[in-house]
């Protein structure tokens, strides 16, 4: 960040690089919006936002207000207090007690916890498929952080991968191709690439194998059109931090950084 001004660069850089302009883009786990911002400075036609903590909602939810306002803007964006899950109904979202005043990223609906050490927090849940299937069109990119509950969110969304209704996905994971998640993604047909950022530009990886990723590389993208992933993610440099990105998104003209609506 202190670099770049960018918080998840590999993973900016890829949503600049994937999103057409005609795609809707899914941010599952949106917190307070960062990559609903980025998803909308790319050129998304529409960017669905699902934060299930109510606190974080709320944020969400005054940030894309103020992002209304200005008309490049404005409609843009659907915001759902909802947690993707495996099925619907309410699910129990757990927050850790001592950590998530220092980070508000890291609340989970994963079970496998010492549920002590977390507060509960009853919310609404959906599906992929539930999602998908409402918005009657395909979705040309998925990004998907959820703390370790990426394989419950797919296997929600077993219909729309089965018939190919998401193109790319960017996901957490780190435990690589080896994961639950990323066998499921595979089984469907999808190809999958390690992100990370060098000096150069972005870095795909193919090939991964062998279980955890190295440490801060755990940034995945899953594709229908590995032909094209690579095409895009092919060229030097950073769109993203481009002049041209700046002067189509810039508030702040003498900023060093593409300018994403404003947090």
């Amino acid at each position: 960040i202190s670099r770049t001004g960018i918080f998840e660069l590999p993973v900016v850089e890829a949503i600049f690089r994937l999103v057409d302009g005609s795609d809707t883009v899914l941010d599952v786990g949106a917190n307070i919006g960062y990559m609903t911002a980025v998803a909308l400075s790319a050129g998304a036609k529409k960017v669905i936002a699902f934060e299930p903590h109510p606190d974080l909602f709320a944020r969400l939810l005054r940030n894309v207000g103020r992002w209304d306002n200005e008309p490049r803007f404005t409609g843009r964006v659907n915001v759902r207090n909802e947690a993707i899950d495996s099925g619907g109904g309410r699910v129990t979202l757990f927050i850790p007690k001592g950590e998530f005043a220092g980070n508000q990223g890291i609340a989970t609906l994963e079970t496998n916890i010492d549920q002590t050490e977390f507060d509960k927090v009853e919310v609404a849940g959906t599906t992929l498929d539930t999602v998908i299937h409402e918005h009657r069109e395909p979705i040309g990119l998925l990004k998907i952080d959820i703390e370790g509950h990426e394989f419950q969110a797919f296997r929600g969304g077993s219909d729309s991968l089965g018939n190919r209704r998401i193109r790319d996905i960017i996901y957490e994971d780190f435990r690589g191709v080896d994961s639950d998640a990323s066998k499921l993604l595979a089984s469907y047909g999808y190809s999958i690439f390690g992100l990370r950022s060098s000096l150069a530009g972005p870095v795909l990886r193919e090939g991964l194998s062998g279980g955890k990723l190295p440490f801060g590389e755990h940034n995945l993208v899953a594709t229908l059109d590995p032909d094209r992933v690579r095409r895009r993610m092919s060229p030097r440099g950073y769109k993203c931090l481009s002049r041209k990105a700046r002067q189509g998104y810039l508030q702040e003209p003498q900023r060093r950084t593409a300018s994403l609506p404003s947090l």
